[in-house]
């Protein structure tokens, strides 16, 4: 049973909130611009650098080292800017595991699709983490960035992250899964009426079922240690699950970290369920952190997005 906290915070705050309402149609780009939320600030002694217009945050911890051992692909459905309490888990993970992180402040939708994402999220692997690939961790819409950048690489024969932390994978954009929809009711976060029309806008030009823009179709053999955390009320659910059982019917090696009452990105959360969480993460991460070690120069990366 969730903690009376938990409960609190997902049958009573999150419905006064209106958090459902966020994703719930009619949508289109300019519905989701009214209703993206603002950014959140970097913690205090943060660093931040530039590439391609977006910020590149750097939060220090332990011996300085660049590049940073980890790198942070927040969520928000590719349309929403990073949360405070993304900034929290950041700092908390990095303290916990004395290692610096980055995190990559991404374009957004709609004015940029999940293409040019995808490409500035690779653009910047090769600019900067090539040589000594970090620990890629990720939460929600990051997820999709951070599959679909290890695959790229994998495509490609490069190497790929040390390690992948995947928190309530967004997998598929088509949201066809029927295991979500008994699960609609339950997630006070999500709603399933509305997420194909998010997926539209992003997916802009393209087909939102493009095999491109869905990692779970473009093969999952071959990919970095992972640890993927599940909730029972997300109507997400189901995408960790497909991923963890391709990844382990292709040989791989994944950790699943399943909590039936969470809900979706919970270990962001303040409730007791969040801090066990985050202290899994941790340990993971200290777990693969010897594998991020510097490599070859590798050769410049050619997206697999077709037509790029």
């Amino acid at each position: 049973m969730a903690s009376i906290r938990a409960r609190l915070l997902f049958d009573l705050i999150m419905p006064v909130m209106g958090m459902k309402q966020r994703y719930m149609p009619p949508l289109d780009g300019e519905v989701l611009l009214r209703r993206r939320r603002r950014p959140g600030a970097p913690p205090a002694g943060a660093q931040i650098s530039s590439f391609r217009g977006r910020d590149i945050v750097h939060v220090p911890a332990g011996e300085a080292r660049q590049p940073a051992p980890l790198l942070y692909l927040h969520g928000g459905a590719f349309v929403n800017p990073i949360t405070p309490h993304h900034w929290r888990l950041i700092s908390e993970l990095a303290q916990r595991t004395q290692s610096s992180c980055d995190v990559a402040l991404y374009p957004l939708a709609p004015e940029q699709q999940l293409d040019d994402i995808i490409d500035f999220v690779e653009a910047l692997w090769t600019q900067r983490y090539a040589r000594q690939p970090p620990i890629v961790v990720a939460d929600s819409a990051g997820t999709l960035l951070a599959l679909r950048l290890a695959q790229t690489l994998r495509d490609a024969g490069q190497p790929q992250p040390a390690a992948l932390v995947l928190i309530s994978p967004c997998l598929d954009i088509t949201f066809g899964d029927p295991r979500s929809r008994p699960l609609d009711a339950r997630d006070p976060m999500l709603a399933l009426s509305g997420l194909p029309a998010v997926s539209r806008v992003v997916a802009g030009t393209r087909d939102p079922d493009d095999p491109s823009l869905n990692p779970l179709l473009c093969g999952l053999t071959d990919l970095p240690p992972m640890l993927v955390l599940a909730a029972g009320r997300d109507v997400l659910w189901p995408d960790a699950m497909r991923l963890v059982e391709g990844v382990q019917a292709a040989g791989g090696e994944v950790t699943l970290m399943e909590e039936a009452e969470m809900v979706h990105v919970w270990p962001v959360m303040p409730i007791p369920e969040a801090r066990e969480a985050r202290a899994a993460i941790a340990a993971f991460v200290m777990q693969h952190l010897s594998a991020s070690a510097p490599v070859a120069a590798p050769a410049p990366l050619t997206s697999s997005l077709p037509g790029s």
